[in-house]
This record gives C-alpha cells, structure tokens and sequence, in this order.
C-alpha cells in the first residue's frame, strides 16, 4: 500500500507516475510483498474474515488515491473513477502474471501499452467512455 501511496502522489504525468508504479511494484524488492497481496486476495475471494473486509477498503484507497490523481491532472471525475478502475485491474492482472511467470520480457512492454491506452483514454473528448 505504501508504494502505490507514494507513486501516485508522487509528482509528474499520469503516464510518469503509472509507469513510476509499475516499475517499483514490478521490482524484485516488491516480489515478496506481491505474492502475499495475492495470497490475501485468495483468502479474501473465498470469505475468509478479516481478509474479506480488509481487501475492499485496500482496494478502495488505492481507487480513491488514483482517481485523485488523474482529476488533478485534469480528468473528468467520472471518467477518472472508470480509468482507476481499470488502472488497478490491469496493474494487478499484469503483476499476478509477473509473479506466477517472471517473464518481465513480455510483461514490461505490454504494461507501457496498457499504461498508453489508459492515458489515451483519459484525455480522449467526453464523447466515448470506453477505450478504443
């Protein structure tokens, strides 16, 4: 939690900050860490107290801290909330690959592309609400 609380109110663009956190929680230092946040989730998904209750409001910080972030660098509220959705989604989904494979060669890049489009999509005109 500590990192992602750092990286993102840490200063510089939403791509600089976002890639900042990847970079870090993608770390050999963060590894240990990853692998019981995973494990936590595990126990949280099956009901299992006090994962159950900690694991939303974890995650609903890291939400709330993001979307801050992006309405600061100029974001639309509403489509703030949807992107840090996604952000924490993606983040998470590329980090358990990361943990369960190790193959940062794939990982790293498709992390920059995902990084890319969340920004894209920040900054694209109010008329669409989706990523292309």
């Amino acid at each position: 939690a500590a990192i992602v609380l750092d990286e993102m109110a840490a200063g510089g663009s939403s791509a600089e900050r976002l890639e900042r956190l990847w970079d870090r929680l993608a770390g050999a230092t963060a590894e240990r860490h990853l692998r019981l946040w995973f494990e936590v989730q595990g126990l949280a998904a099956t009901g299992h107290e006090p994962y159950a209750s900690a694991v939303p409001r974890l995650l609903n910080a890291w939400l709330d801290l993001s979307r801050a972030v992006l309405v600061e660098l100029g974001a639309p509220p509403e489509r703030a909330r949807r992107v840090a959705t996604v952000e924490v989604a993606a983040i998470q989904g590329l980090l358990l690959d990361l943990v369960a494979t190790a193959d940062r060669t794939r990982l790293d890049p498709a992390a920059r592309d995902v990084i890319a489009r969340l920004v894209d999509w920040l900054h694209e005109p109010s008329s669409g609400c989706h990523p292309a």
